[in-house]
């Protein structure tokens, strides 16, 4: 851009001092309007387009070298209609003749009225000037290093002053037309080195997007003798505009600043930035190097308070239902910055929403990859208090209509290319809170893992690695965690308003899942997990004192009452669970106290919210009613105890008769085996007395045949 605009500064110096040599050969020997046809004929010629010169063409050669021109009107190119191309009502510049001689320029007031312009593109892509650019589009992408002004001592313009000048722009390929109507341009005396006020208005119309704005700009602007420096200082751009593209039905923005551009060193910096717009004001400082080239942007915005509540009501948008009415009432940004054409980057990054602060950097490494990079603080924060206030209905049961009705946007997923860091010092979410919380996140390709994953959290910590697939037709999640030394009942307190479960909890899971939707992801659940509690209690089940009323029940006796809080202490319990496809079945769970010995085994189906358990419950203690009467016939025995139904109402059943029954039979067992082995002593002392006899009788007979031989 800079070498282009010296390229036409020189141009337009060497047309001026041509045209002023020229005219007044022209005023001493011919009259210019007996070429008019000869004009127009070349045109013709030479472009192939029409040239009308309807009005008087008048010089003047001193003091003043001068050329005023009437109406004149360029006709269009071959296939873009009859319509003028280019028109001039009234045109007039004039030059001081001698200090020309001193290669000085001294211009009179330049005017332009009635300028009309038409430029088109037609569906084929080609437009109405390309015939008069005269180059090829490579010709013209070449740097015009070899291009410079002409040498020339000193610049002075009394004024330009350019007025009632339209300018209309089609697009046959993608229906786009814009309009320039108004346009008024002023500016007061320009000298080399000597600033020079500076105005413009005019009124545009569009239909993509379809939105009509009335600008205006106003600045001082000094161009150095060099021709190589120019400033635009107090500079005001007024825009006002209307549309239905637009966020709200009339949009006014003014922007403030002064700019410096330097061609030879191809720089430029923007200072004492002012935006205002929306109730929005925006400061900053901007510098760019290599602007012609290669553009590299870097300096510094602050986005001064607002209030984000304030900003949705302008801009007719709903405000967010949020439990705390006080949240989104102020926010700030305070950041520096760089940019390329290929990326941009944000670093000393501080935000301020409220009572929390963000601090860090965020950058697109490559706008085509959209290759998001960051690496953000947060000090504290309550998310709660952004979302919408509790609802005063039950929320919905698993399976009901209005469960699993959220969806992942997968083609975001499969798109995003993120890698950063993120740390919150103090987390509230779902009333939970945590502090330390470490988060790295990598995707790409549609591939998202976030590890490590850590936080402090209920005196102890959780650390996780978590991932989502979004490359199938549905995501797929896989998910390995583990809680180390965590009080259970504390943050079952804080994210369920009960605490069911007392203990200090160690849990390890390694768990995958897929659909889109909860309802989905809790029906393919599947894994493998561990867990232990100690020095903990179990609260909406007495295990002792159910046990007392079914003893009580089947003795028919009266049913012992008791003031002992409705739960069960335990020392250690612990166990482990496989999951498939969102059905919970725990073979092994083992639970002690200093009265009972707890095993236990059942399924719970994670989708329908049931569940059923059975438990057997050792009593290796004394339980003592109120009556202080013991129950010791329980002692040493193993009983059942039934736990059924659904998460939020699950029913207890203890059966002591097959217990009391098994009691029975194992005595009647014994007595039998009593019986028999008594029966056994008697057949066997039978025996032995028979086998006496016989010995007994066998040594009489022995004896006799003795006695009778000795005879």
């Amino acid at each position: 851009m800079a070498k282009a605009l010296k390229l036409i500064i020189g141009l337009l110096l060497a047309l001026v001092l041509i045209v002023a040599v020229g005219l007044a050969a022209l005023l001493v020997f011919v009259d210019p309007n007996d070429y008019r046809g000869q004009i127009e004929a070349a045109v013709q010629e030479n472009t192939g387009r029409s040239l009308a010169i309807e009005g008087d063409l008048r010089l003047s050669v001193f003091p003043w070298l001068g050329l005023e021109l009437g109406r004149i009107r360029l006709g269009n190119a071959p296939g873009f209609g009859d319509a003028p191309f280019a028109e001039v009502a009234a045109a007039q510049v004039r030059a001081r003749l001698l200090p020309l001689l001193r290669k000085e320029l001294e211009v009179d007031r330049l005017t332009l009225q009635g300028l009309r312009l038409d430029l088109q593109v037609d569906k084929s892509g080609r437009s109405n000037w390309a015939d008069l650019a005269g180059e090829s589009a490579a010709a013209a992408e070449k740097p015009a290093a070899a291009a410079s002004a002409p040498g020339l001592a000193a610049l002075a313009i009394g004024g330009l002053e350019v007025s009632d000048a339209q300018l209309s722009y089609r697009d046959a390929t993608t229906g786009a037309h814009y309009q320039i109507r108004d346009l008024a341009l002023g500016s007061g005396p320009i000298a080399l080195g000597r600033p020079t006020d500076m105005e413009l208005s005019l009124n545009l119309q569009a239909n993509q997007p379809p939105v009509s704005a009335a600008i205006t700009l106003r600045s001082e602007i000094t161009l150095a003798s060099s021709l190589q420096q120019i400033t635009l200082a107090g500079t005001r751009l007024g825009v006002k505009a209307k549309g239905a593209a637009l966020p709200v039905p009339e949009l006014d923005l003014k922007l403030a600043s002064d700019i410096a551009v330097d061609l030879g060193a191809d720089s430029m910096t923007v200072s004492k930035l002012e935006l205002e717009v929306l109730g929005l004001n925006l400061l900053g400082e901007i510098a760019g190097t290599a602007i012609t080239t290669a553009p590299q942007f870097s300096g510094r915005l602050r986005l001064e308070p607002f209030s984000p509540r304030n900003l949705l009501t302008r801009l007719d948008q709903p405000v967010p239902e949020t439990a705390d009415k006080g949240v989104l009432g102020k926010l700030t940004v305070d950041t520096a910055f760089s940019a390329t054409t290929k990326s941009a980057a944000l670093s000393e990054l501080k935000i301020l929403l409220d009572d929390t602060a963000l601090t860090g950097k965020l950058a697109v490494e490559d706008f085509a990859r959209q290759s998001l990079r960051f690496d953000l603080t947060v000090d504290a924060i309550n998310l709660d208090r952004y979302l919408p206030p509790p609802s005063q209905t039950p929320p919905p049961t698993a399976g009901s209509a209005a469960v699993g009705t959220a969806e992942l946007p997968m083609e975001l997923l499969r798109a995003l290319n993120v890698a950063g860091n993120f740390r919150i010092g103090k987390l509230t979410a779902s009333n939970l809170t945590s502090e330390e919380v470490r988060i790295t996140v990598n995707a790409k390709g549609g591939r998202i893992r976030i590890h490590p994953a850590s936080a402090r959290l209920y005196g102890g910590s959780y650390s996780g690695d978590i991932g989502l697939d979004a490359t199938g037709t549905e995501p797929a999640y896989a998910l390995n965690e583990k809680l180390e030394k965590v009080q259970v009942g504390p943050l079952l307190k804080d994210l369920m308003g009960d605490d069911k479960l007392l203990g200090t909890a160690n849990l390890e899971a390694r768990l995958t899942a897929r659909g889109n939707g909860p309802d989905a992801i809790r029906k393919t659940l599947s894994g493998k997990a561990a867990f232990t509690f100690t020095d903990g209690m179990v609260k909406g089940i007495n295990v002792a004192q159910l046990l007392r009323e079914a003893s009580a029940k089947l003795k028919g006796e009266p049913v012992p009452k008791s003031d002992e809080a409705n739960a069960t202490d335990f020392s250690a319990l612990g166990g482990s669970f496989t999951i498939d496809n969102g059905v919970v079945d725990n073979r092994d769970l083992d639970a002690r106290s200093p009265l009972l010995r707890v095993q236990g085994a059942g399924t719970a189906d994670i989708a329908k919210e049931t569940m059923d358990y059975q438990l057997k419950v050792g009593v290796v203690g004394t339980l003592a009613g109120q009556s202080g009467e013991a129950l010791s016939d329980l002692k040493g025995l193993t009983i059942p105890l039934r736990i059924h139904g659904t998460f939020s109402e699950p029913r207890f059943r203890v059966d002591l008769n097959e217990v009391l029954s098994e009691q029975s039979k194992a005595k009647l067992d014994a007595k039998k085996q009593e019986l028999k082995a008594k029966e056994e002593q008697i057949k066997q002392e039978q025996k032995a007395k028979l086998e006496e006899k016989k010995e007994e009788a066998k040594q009489k007979l022995e004896d006799k045949l003795k006695n009778l031989l000795k005879r």
